[in-house]
């Protein structure tokens, strides 16, 4: 979902179509959550006992409003675990975080939702949650009008994200670090 402005330059479908084993593999993964959701949840919840850091969706993205009250349920059995999604999925987790208020209740504090901006991608953030954003080069903001528009719209002040996934959640600043409000910006790849 919400992925009609960025699919022809996605970087992870990219990998898909170039790593076949990774394609194979998130095909059996969809499958077996589609077939066995129950167990999928379970081993998802098993896996994260032993973790001290979960990256939700790696590829792919927050499927529906029940695929998100389960991660939230996962996270508050875990609270040992820091998880992290990026999301374009903005009104499922914006309608669940509503339903947590309503019932006096919030995201676990150890479940760090970012979303993901875009060119041409509207986003509503009545939460506030953490955005990320692609850092295109000068080259393409300059051949690229709409590229540019995003860049200068984009906030001035973000963690940089060195693009090194080995040691994310090492720093305070890191992904698994951002407060509500703040943004992360990864160079375009």
């Amino acid at each position: 979902g919400n992925c009609s402005q960025c699919a022809s330059k996605c970087y992870d479908l990219r990998h898909d179509v170039t790593n076949k084993a990774c394609a194979e593999l998130r095909c059996l993964t969809s499958a077996f959550l589609s077939v066995y959701p129950d167990k999928f949840w379970e081993e998802v919840n098993d896996a994260a006992k032993y973790a001290r850091l979960f990256r939700y969706n790696i590829g792919g993205d927050i499927k529906d409003a029940e695929y998100f009250r389960n991660m939230i349920t996962v996270a508050e059995h875990n609270d040992k675990c820091e998880f992290l999604a990026f999301t374009k999925m903005f009104d499922i987790v914006n309608a669940g975080i509503d339903a947590l208020e309503v019932r006096g209740e919030h995201l676990p504090d150890n479940l760090h939702i970012i979303f993901s901006c875009w060119p041409g991608l509207h986003i509503s953030n009545p939460h506030n949650l953490p955005t990320s954003f692609p850092i295109f080069s000068k080259k393409d903001c300059d051949a690229i009008p709409i590229l540019k528009e995003f860049q200068d719209a984009s906030p001035r002040y973000y963690w940089h994200c060195g693009d090194d996934c080995t040691n994310c959640g090492l720093c305070k600043e890191g992904c698994f670090g951002l407060k509500n409000g703040q943004s992360v910006g990864f160079a375009y790849h």
